[in-house]
């Protein structure tokens, strides 16, 4: 999810599960700035159990995902 993205879906009142090679700090700093709730994780999407593990990070924070994951 771009930076984008993930600022205009806070904005709009969802929590955000932030991936990126290294855990993506400062849009997770802007989103909390901003009053939004987000995790920001270091995954590599190449990686299947680390996607995993990263939605199952979300899903403990939040207690659900909602939107497309495949």
């Amino acid at each position: 999810m771009g930076r984008s993205t993930a600022l205009l879906l806070a904005e709009q009142g969802a929590n955000v599960g932030l991936f990126d090679l290294r855990a993506p700090d400062a849009v997770a700093e802007e989103i909390t700035r901003a009053g939004g709730q987000c995790i920001a994780l270091a995954c590599n999407v190449q990686n299947p159990t680390e996607v995993n593990d990263a939605v199952k990070a979300v899903v403990d924070k939040y207690g659900g995902l909602h939107g497309q994951y495949s």
